[in-house]
């Protein structure tokens, strides 16, 4: 008796710090549209189950992500991305392109040179330019220079129910995210608390899209924040201990690069961040180190700045996921609450 599968997709896995990036290789050709955004716009609105079926279980789990690869547009890249996370098609995500840049050079999508190997890539945020390490022939640590980041508010007031009334600051680093101070509100922020970060992260997000207008300055289509950041003082000398909640529930087990490079922006913009300086950053697992380069700025903002996130990825297996027809085809979330994004086939 043999089995028809609906769809075959050839991937390739790859952790970065303890979060999954699953790229998808073959067996899913480019999506309708003459745009990056109009093809990330298409298959959020025509087949959110390649999303589904990748990312949830049975085949994926609570933090995997997935990336599809395509020709680029930009005549400066080398490859352009749709990225699919749990709960968004998201403009950027540091851990994924870091699993990207480094899928690329070990599977020899992209020459390895020694001993830095170049890879453009176009995500819907702009162009990240990424250095995979290359030591006799072994694919080392992978740094990116993100797109620009900065800090849209400041000190806003937020009311928050459960929480009362918050000060937060909302900062751009390829996402948009809420930084909020952990100590004020009483919470810990240790992996024995889970419970507790994602609770408040889950009544704070929705506060902050009603009550905040989130929107980058010169994307009219990046228009919310969806990611927390929760900062603590009781951190070592030199590091900052933060913990970033990613929707629809669970927190991030890397350090972030996106949620890093924003915290570069809203240091750089309180006058906390060295020019010639970096951030070390201490996570929920694993360091990473951003120094910042600054750009030219956009009138009546504070100058933003180009972070440099590194971290290495460590590459898995390459798969074919299945997908057979009936219940769980296009998988099942665990995490209560995920967005419905589209129809599906």
């Amino acid at each position: 008796m043999s089995t028809k599968f609906r769809r075959v997709i050839q991937t390739v896995d790859s952790h970065t710090e303890g979060n999954s990036t699953r790229v998808i290789v073959g067996g899913y050709p480019p999506p309708p549209g003459r745009t990056l955004l109009e093809k990330r716009d298409w298959l959020w609105r025509n087949d959110d189950g390649l999303r589904r079926m990748l990312n949830f279980e049975p085949r994926g789990n609570g933090m995997m992500c997935s990336v599809l690869l395509m020709p680029p547009f930009s005549a400066e890249a080398d490859i352009s991305v749709v990225i699919m996370e749990q709960d968004e098609y998201v403009p950027m995500c540091g851990h994924c392109i870091i699993g990207v840049a480094t899928t690329m050079v070990a599977t020899g999508m992209v020459r390895a040179v020694e001993p830095a190997t170049t890879v453009r890539i176009e995500t819907p945020a702009g162009l990240v330019v990424c250095e995979v390490l290359v030591d006799g022939g072994e694919v080392g640590a992978t740094s990116f220079t993100n797109v620009e980041s900065f800090l849209l508010h400041r000190d806003r007031r937020l009311a928050v129910d459960g929480l009362g009334a918050l000060t937060v600051d909302i900062a751009y680093g390829g996402d948009f995210y809420v930084f909020v101070d952990a100590d004020s509100i009483g919470l810990e922020l240790s992996p024995r608390n889970d419970g507790a970060i994602i609770s408040a992260a889950r009544r704070i997000i929705p506060a902050v899209n009603a009550q905040l207008a989130i929107r980058h300055p010169e994307r009219p289509d990046i228009d919310r924040c969806y990611q927390t950041l929760f900062t603590t003082a009781r951190g070592t000398a030199g590091r900052h201990v933060q913990t970033v909640v990613a929707p629809p529930g669970a927190l991030d087990r890397s350090p972030c690069g996106t949620g890093t490079s924003a915290r570069v922006a809203q240091l750089h913009a309180r006058g906390l961040l060295h020019r010639r300086g970096g951030l070390g950053r201490r996570a929920r697992r694993g360091d990473v180190r951003a120094p910042a380069r600054h750009g030219p700025g956009v009138p009546d903002r504070v100058p933003p700045v180009h972070p440099r996130p590194r971290g290495p990825a460590a590459r898995g297996v390459s798969n074919r996921r299945r997908a057979a027809r009936g219940p769980g085809a296009d998988g099942v979330s665990q995490c209560p609450g995920t967005r419905s994004l589209g129809a599906g086939r």
